[in-house]
């Protein structure tokens, strides 16, 4: 339960898990990414009803942030910036916002926009825990560029944690279509291709690039299954 709820104080808005010692299960216990982001997807979900009801369809999209919020998106932003400057280490840690980042992050908006209205729970939920599952994954297969937090939540990566690989592919079987088939394949796409770029340029993964396989994920995952 500690290690829920560390990882529910790291990964989302919500005011649980930010002590220390809740942080440190969480890093313990690395397979229940996966598992929280399902749980996320259930609560955007939520919010996005009860905006409905209220009658604020237009916005909303915004309950992605209510829970989420921007720590992965400015991931986003940082990676994008990057892929489009020489000096890539340099537009990545940098802290301000390139053009690269501005089409990015806005074009990461119009989809949120666009789908989550129509979104279903389950889409919701698998979505959120594909995105998990991607940086858990590329944590497993890839040491840290540099210090930071990617350094952090690497040197605590156990061999349990690849169990956690397995629950949103659980997820996806009761019913399982061709939508699901495209899913995990854009989950393995998106993944792999920022582990590749990661490794060419960087040597190692960052946390930016860990939000930026976040949201990369998200948004190709919910566009697969409302195709």
């Amino acid at each position: 339960m500690k290690a829920f709820l560390g990882s529910l104080g790291f990964l989302s808005t919500l005011p649980f898990g930010r002590d220390r010692e809740s942080f440190e299960a969480f890093l313990g216990n690395l397979w229940v990414m996966p598992l929280t982001g399902a749980f996320l997807g259930f609560l955007i979900w939520v919010f996005a009803e009860i905006m409905k009801l209220a009658g604020l369809k237009p916005l909303i999209f915004l309950s992605y942030f209510f829970i989420e919020g921007i720590n992965h998106v400015d991931g986003l932003s940082d990676f994008f910036d990057s892929v489009f400057a020489r000096d890539k280490a340099r537009a990545l840690k940098d802290t301000k916002i390139g053009v690269g980042g501005v089409v990015a992050v806005s074009s990461y908006v119009v989809i949120l926009y666009a789908f989550i209205p129509k979104a279903e729970l389950i889409h919701l939920i698998l979505a959120q825990s594909f995105a998990k599952a991607s940086m858990l994954l590329l944590l497993l297969r890839n040491d840290a560029a540099w210090e930071g937090m990617a350094k952090v939540f690497r040197d605590n990566v156990r061999r349990k944690d690849y169990a956690g690989l397995i629950f949103p592919l659980l997820l996806l079987f009761p019913s399982f279509n061709w939508k699901y088939l495209l899913t995990i394949f854009s989950f393995l796409a998106v993944t792999l291709l920022i582990e590749s770029y990661s490794k060419k340029h960087f040597g190692g993964i960052s946390g930016d690039l860990l939000g930026a396989a976040n949201c990369l994920t998200f948004s190709s995952v919910i566009v697969c299954l409302q195709l």
